[in-house]
């Protein structure tokens, strides 16, 4: 088979271009190269470059399968971080990319060329740290929304922000809040599920009839009524039979001993967690399910152990200064792959235990602001929920179906 050239798209958060645009701007840069075919083309368009979502990057997973099945004879983009946001994948396509003899090239020119390599490992290095930063002042500013008791998310249909006064430089004042909408008519949508019957019905109903938009388009669909009515109107169940996933205590906590997955909760006439691969395989090892009553005791006392350090804010500050510490480490390793100090294996391995640094710091910072006692009797089976997910990764049972340990996401913070 003849390998061929291909070009990748993906769409940055901040770029304006549409797809078109980018499209033909990575054509011209086919054609200065001198090909004149048409090239395979793989689209991720709208898909972040965080190496985190690499998964839902699957058009760049196919465009890695056919280098290494030497389909690929060039990769064109338009600019080099349209290949994504991460040094440490960078690094691994780049090496791909020579093993198979796969040139990169992009408005600047080749990215492969031996002179070329160290500029652009420095340029995905940048693009690293900066979205890295992005991401920390996006987490800030949402603990800080938090805290300030904002409004947040997409006002639901039937609402809109308030309008808040500006300051010196045109930034919203005081708290974020969401208000009704006078245009968005809730109430009729509420009356046409009532005269049809079904979300469907009313959908249709209201499209037929006209009278009440949705808030974009004119087309109502099932999805929208949906949302709709379970927001305004259900609770438990409504007398038209309408279902809602409800909030579970335990929801997505406890792990089945046998296969390792997740039990998934049911409501009959009290809430039961069971193991789905138990109720398909008749193999599987019985019990395979377990009733929340039989189980809640354990997790209250095990609860009950969590023992935050007491100075929270000195917490916050301890580890502020070792991430700082950690980014400026991972700096230093972009730096020292262009100099050629350190090869890109080592680079890898040391990023990721980095990354898994990181990772416990944000565990801990989430550990800080659980409240240190649950109102078992008081709270709503969704906020008691919030907050053992907050603590602990999984609950394992045993192969009674009792739990006998939980994976705390700080282990440290769990009192004996």
């Amino acid at each position: 088979m003849t390998a061929i050239p291909a070009i990748y798209l993906r769409k940055s958060s901040d770029e304006k271009s549409s797809k078109q645009a980018q499209r033909d701007a990575v054509m011209e840069i086919a054609r200065r190269d001198g090909y004149e075919g048409e090239p395979a083309v793989y689209d991720d368009w709208a898909r972040s470059g965080d190496r985190a979502k690499l998964a839902k990057r699957t058009a760049w997973r196919d465009l890695n399968d056919a280098i290494e099945r030497d389909e690929i004879s060039t990769v064109y983009v338009r600019v080099l971080d349209r290949t994504g946001r991460s040094l440490e994948e960078w690094l691994r396509f780049l090496r791909v990319c020579q093993e198979h003899a796969v040139r990169i090239v992009d408005q600047t020119g080749e990215r492969t060329d031996p002179d070329r390599e160290d500029s652009a490992t420095m340029e995905m290095w940048a693009a690293d740290r900066e979205l890295k930063r992005a991401k920390e002042r996006a987490a800030y500013r949402m603990r800080m929304q938090r805290a300030r008791g904002d409004a947040l998310g997409r006002p639901p249909y039937g609402s809109q922000p308030l309008d808040r006064p500006k300051d010196s430089q045109g930034h919203g004042i005081g708290q974020v809040r969401h208000v009704p909408n006078p245009a968005e008519d809730v109430g009729a949508v509420l009356d046409a599920y009532d005269r049809a019957g079904s979300f469907l019905g009313a959908a249709k109903l209201l499209t037929a009839e006209g009278n009440v938009l949705p808030r974009h388009g004119t087309h109502w669909s099932e999805q929208t009524v949906q949302r709709i009515v379970r927001r305004h109107r259900y609770v438990g169940k409504t007398s038209q039979g309408v279902k809602q996933k409800a909030a579970w205590a335990l929801f997505r906590l406890l792990k089945c001993p046998v296969d390792g997955t997740i039990l998934t909760a049911q409501k009959r006439d009290h809430p039961v967690y069971f193991c789905n691969v138990g109720r398909r395989d008749p193999r599987h090892p019985r019990p395979y399910s377990v009733a929340e009553s039989k189980v809640i005791d354990w997790v209250r006392e095990e609860a009950s152990r969590l023992r935050v350090p007491g100075n929270i804010i000195r917490v916050r500050e301890h580890n502020e200064m070792r991430r700082a510490e950690l980014e400026a480490q991972r700096e230093r390793l972009g730096l020292d792959v262009v100099r050629g100090l350190l090869g890109v294996d080592k680079v890898v391995e040391m990023t990721k235990t980095i990354d898994a640094e990181l990772a416990a710091l944000d565990d801990e910072e989430r550990l800080v602001e659980v409240p240190q006692r649950i109102d078992w009797t008081g709270w709503s089976p969704a906020a008691i929920n919030e907050v053992l997910r907050a603590m602990w990764e999984y609950i394992e049972l045993d192969e009674a179906m009792q739990p006998r340990a939980a994976g705390w996401l700080v282990p440290g913070w769990r009192a004996d």
